[in-house]
């Protein structure tokens, strides 16, 4: 979790080893969601980075 919406921050946080990412501000709304997902052995993005790592595409 972060305080950051920065997308080259999630993207570094990614790389280095991190299964997810959630902006502070969605926390409440995505924090059941992220846990799920990386407990199935996926990548959570919130709503928000993934809008922004689409946009520098």
């Amino acid at each position: 979790m972060s305080m950051h919406d920065d997308a080259e921050l999630a993207g570094q946080a990614l790389i280095n080893g991190a299964n997810g990412f959630i902006v502070k501000t969605e926390f409440l709304e995505t924090f059941a969601t992220a846990v799920r997902t990386v407990y199935r052995g996926d990548t959570y993005l919130s709503p928000r980075i993934k809008a922004l790592l689409e946009e520098e595409e």
